[in-house]
């Protein structure tokens, strides 16, 4: 691409990316950025994500434009209800995107410990729909004018509800008092059922099994591992 680094940025679990000027590299390793992601970024330019100017399918790289200023959706000094508005408007442009090229959701779920409960979702899930896959507060950016852009698609195909998994799990520092993660799980589901239709069941089923993994559980003593205990009840009566 003839991209030459100044710096290296902050990356996620799965890419590198590396600056140069006002452009980014991102080079993922690992997961559905490397097949679907690249996709999704694609079909995400002008709905919400930063422009493409480069890509490559056979390791998924792409150059796009750097967000600026760049700072995470949860330091925005919005409140609450305020993020949620954000996520909602970003959801809503994704609606009739293509599924071509995006991994199955039961693909992306094939190694859930929690399979009875994975195959209860699959069977009655709603038609599919284009899924973000991973939409939360620190892949909301801050970009000029006090717009918001979204990074790091993952691209996937499936329930619709399956969106609000990566949103409500997040942002991992909020509050840990008694009543309250569970207040706030609440009037979240319960904004996203009257926007979208989304049933508030079937949000946090699939929140549970983006969380709740004996292979890598949730550092003890956290807001992830809270909210999982709260789901295992909610969810499954355990």
């Amino acid at each position: 691409f003839g991209f030459e680094p100044d710096e290296e940025l902050a990356g996620g679990y799965c890419s590198r990316v590396w600056a140069m000027g006002d452009r980014v590299l991102k080079v993922p390793w690992r997961g559905e950025e490397l097949d679907s992601g690249w996709q999704a970024a694609l079909a995400l330019q002008g709905r919400g994500g930063p422009s493409v100017h480069h890509h490559d399918p056979t390791t998924g790289a792409l150059v796009m434009d750097r967000i600026v200023p760049g700072a995470p959706l949860h330091q925005s000094g919005l409140s609450e209800e305020g993020m949620d508005e954000i996520f909602a408007g970003f959801v809503s442009q994704w609606s009739g995107l293509p599924l071509e090229g995006m991994t199955p959701l039961a693909t992306y779920t094939a190694e859930t410990p929690h399979r009875a409960l994975r195959d209860e979702l699959l069977a009655n899930s709603p038609p599919p729909v284009f899924l973000h896959g991973d939409l939360h507060h620190e892949n909301i950016l801050a970009g000029p004018g006090g717009s918001h852009l979204v990074i790091d698609p993952k691209g996937l195909a499936g329930d619709p509800a399956f969106e609000a998994a990566a949103w409500l799990r997040n942002p991992r520092d909020q509050s840990r008092e008694s009543g309250e993660i569970e207040a706030r799980l609440e009037r979240r589901t319960q904004f996203l059922q009257a926007r979208f239709g989304w049933d508030p069941w079937r949000m946090e089923a699939w929140t549970l099994l983006t969380l709740d993994d004996p292979a890598d559980p949730p550092d003890p003593d956290t807001f992830w591992d809270d909210l999982t205990q709260l789901l295992r009840r909610r969810v499954l009566g355990a």
